[in-house]
Formats: C-alpha cells, structure tokens, sequence
C-alpha cells in the first residue's frame, strides 16, 4: 500500500468512528426525549369506556415505554455494525485495485441482487419505521385516523405499527403504508377536538328551532368544554334538503367521540318530539306524490 492509501484509510477509520459515537449519542438522545413524553402522557384512550383492565393507561404507558426501550436496542445492535462494516469497506478501496476487475465486478453484482431482490421490502419498512419513530409525527399513544381505521398507536417497531382500534382490535400496518398514507392525528400538537356533528333538515324546518335544540345538545353533553359557546351552521342548500353542522370544544379525543353522540342522540330525540321534518321526509312525500 502507498503511502495515499495508508492517509486514505486512517481519515475514512476516524469519520467512522466519530458517525458512530455521534450516532449512539442521537440515539440515546432520541430515546430519552421519546420515553419522557410518554411518560408525562396522562390519557391514552380512543374512546371513554370500562375496560377489563385494572389500569388500562398504566399498562398502555408501560408497554409504550417497553416498545421504545426494545426498539433502540434493536436500532443500536443494527446501526454499530452497519457503520463498521461500511466503513471497512471503505477503508479498504485502496486495496480493490490489487483484485482482479473480474473478481471485483462479481462480488459488486452479487451483492446489490441480494440487497435489491431479498432485502428490499424489509429495508423500506425499517427505514420508514425510523423516520416515523424519530420524526414525532405519529407517536405512541397517539390517537390517530389511518385507512379509516380511528384509534390509539399501540407500538412502532422497525418494520410495523400497530393500531389499537375504537374496538380495542388491533389493526397492524406495514411501517411504509403509514409513511405513504395519509393520517390524521389528534395528538401531535394537543388534545382539543373541534367536535362536530353534521345532518340534515327539510327546507320546511324551523332553522331557529333546529338551531336551538342542536345547541342545546352540545351544551347538555357532559364531556362539552365550554372554552366557548357551541356553533350552529347551514353548509348546503342542496336539491332535496338543507345540510347543517353543529360544533363544539372537547378537551380529548375520547371525550369528542361522545361528546358526538350525546349530540346525534339528544337531537334525534329533540326533533322527533318538536316534529322537525328531515330531508328523508320529503323525499318519501316526493316519491309518494
């Protein structure tokens, strides 16, 4: 070896080791941060309900802080020999010139059909599985909408997420899916939920009534958060009927979902009993004339 190749080796040697050291240390970091916000999360439910479980947020928050713990352990035993060995490979480029071209070109294909073809679906799931646990997009006991599926993130590994639903089933998703799919998140900055309910009126309705009684049920519910008074609106005007949108604050996403239906349940009721006419109505009165 030349004296360039023994330089080239010793500065490729000290980046490798300096990329590792720092990227232990963001690791730790990340997992810090990561336990340390759920341990201060107090609510981890979807929905409000009497679980079979003694403390269901306890055992939720310490199975959380197990995953996070499994996880980097998983990431750390990954990441030290993915840096040494890629570091000497690169330490050792000098010394390809002394293998034949042949030899060098074999090894090269051999290796990216085995990468490419075997390892690819594993290697997007474990890299869309760091970028989702690192980026705080979503994070575990997050309350969350994914495929249409509404609940709490259960557990993020390098390869899957995990979804309680509403129904306390668990709908696993490949970490890319997530990472391609849209979400939405009701967790990521606070908890609040503008709750609303929409439904419809016949234009023969008494708006002020259906406005009353539609404010009425909001305020009545016993998860409403007066921050402020509930807001009534007339969306549409469409063909058969008159589209409305009640909504108010609730200070979870739990206490949103019944905060909803105390809502639907207190304003079916109401109208049924003052005889406000739903656009269903007029359709049948139109069909039937």
């Amino acid at each position: 070896m030349t004296s360039y190749s023994y330089v080239f080796t010793t500065i490729v040697a000290v980046i490798g080791v300096g990329l590792l050291a720092w990227a232990l240390w963001w690791l730790n970091r990340a997992e810090a941060s990561r336990s340390l916000r759920l341990a201060r999360r107090k609510w981890f439910e979807a929905t409000k309900t009497n679980t079979p479980l003694e403390n269901p947020s306890d055992e939720t928050r310490e199975q959380g802080l197990s995953n996070i713990r499994r996880q980097t352990t998983v990431i750390r035993r990954t990441i030290i020999p993915l840096i040494l060995v890629t570091t000497g490979l690169l330490a050792s480029t000098p010394m390809l010139g002394e293998l034949p071209t042949a030899l060098v070109s074999v090894i090269v294909g051999l290796l990216s059909v085995t990468v490419g073809v075997a390892a690819r679906p594993v290697l997007e799931n474990v890299f869309s599985g760091l970028v989702i646990s690192f980026s705080r997009l979503i994070n575990i006991g997050d309350t969350v909408i994914i495929d249409d599926h509404y609940g709490t993130v259960e557990d993020v590994t390098l390869t899957h997420t995990t979804l309680r639903i509403w129904n306390w089933e668990r709908y696993v998703i490949p970490n890319t899916r997530v990472l391609n799919s849209p979400a939405r998140n009701f967790s990521l900055h606070d908890l609040f939920i503008w709750a609303h309910v929409e439904f419809w009126v016949s234009y023969e309705a008494d708006l002020k009534l259906v406005e009353q009684l539609a404010v009425e049920g909001a305020k009545n519910s016993s998860t409403y958060a007066g921050h402020e008074e509930p807001k009534f609106w007339v969306m549409e005007m469409g063909e058969r009927g008159i589209q409305c949108w009640v909504a108010a604050w609730a200070d979870t996403p739990s206490e949103a979902w019944v905060l909803k239906n105390d809502v639907r349940t207190a304003l079916a009721t109401a109208m049924q009993e003052r005889g406000v006419p739903s656009h269903l109505l007029r359709i049948v009165s139109d069909q039937a004339g």
